[in-house]
């Protein structure tokens, strides 16, 4: 974000501070009260009772464990994945353990329910920031061993007309929408397309579904 000229200053603290308002307000939800928010969270928790996974394995963890970058900041827990991948094989299989205790419960540790977020300037010409989360690294690891569960419920969400799946683009979209367009008018047709951009959209979705 970009400071007024009267917070105009180099002290981090004041920065943090302002961030903090902005952030804060477009984060708490002024319609859904916690109480509401916690209640449909239960509801969610009990129908992921009813899913059956099979566990997550020794191969799942170790290919988990390679296509998690060691590069990446980490998580409050101040892990990364090279730790994890040079242990031995007994205790890897702990950490199975976890994650299965975890999965029987649907409930992470508390020492790893947080999320560190760092606000980095979005690039010029754009303006504001963006938020980046560091996960802790069994739920980075969990994240990338239930990948291909979640991309096959998120494929069969889409439709042929959604331009927002994997590997798709705006200009790709534009690109697509400007052909089509074209075409309806050849035939006669009226076409209209509108575009939006959403500023901060993910941000402001409510928790409460």
């Amino acid at each position: 974000m970009a400071l007024r000229p009267e917070f105009a200053t180099a002290d981090p603290t004041i920065i943090m501070s302002e961030n903090a308002k902005e952030w804060e307000s477009i984060w708490t939800d002024p319609v859904d009260e916690r109480k509401h928010t916690i209640e449909q969270l239960e509801c969610a928790r009990r129908r992921a009772l009813m899913g059956d996974l099979d566990p997550i394995d020794m191969d799942m963890l170790n290919d988990a464990l390679r296509a998690t970058s060691a590069s990446k900041a980490k998580g409050l827990d101040q892990l990364s994945p090279t730790d994890i991948d040079r242990l031995p094989t007994v205790a890897k299989a702990e950490q199975l353990d976890i994650i299965a205790e975890c999965k029987r419960h649907l409930a992470w540790p508390r020492q790893i329910s947080a999320t560190k977020c760092a606000i980095v300037p979005k690039p010029v010409p754009a303006r504001g920031d963006r938020v980046l989360g560091m996960l802790p690294l069994p739920v980075k690891l969990w994240s990338r061993a239930r990948g291909d569960v979640c991309s096959m419920w998120s494929a069969g969400l889409s439709d042929h007309w959604d331009t927002a799946v994997k590997s798709s683009s705006a200009l790709r979209a534009g690109l697509l929408r400007a052909v089509l367009d074209e075409a309806g008018i050849e035939i006669g047709a009226s076409a209209m397309t509108l575009l939006l951009d959403i500023e901060k959209f993910y941000d402001t979705v409510s928790l409460v579904i």
